[in-house]
């Protein structure tokens, strides 16, 4: 389930998403400048063996801006 979120001013935005077992993050600008590109696997100390449930490809994940 891959969904955009965007902070309150609606200026960065957030697609986490599966690559073959590693939950990343990418955050954008509005302008569709790439920010930066998170690996949630080493910041969380997770490893690669998450996978999606069964029939479903992409994994429940969403983010938030705080």
């Amino acid at each position: 389930m891959n969904e955009i979120e965007q902070n309150y001013a609606g200026d960065v935005l957030c697609v986490p998403y599966s690559d073959d077992g590693h939950l990343r993050a990418l955050v954008f600008n509005n302008l569709g400048e790439q920010l930066i590109e998170l690996d949630l696997n080493t910041e969380f100390g997770m490893d690669k063996k998450s996978i999606p449930i069964l029939g479903l490809f992409n994994p429940m994940v969403t983010a938030c801006f705080i």
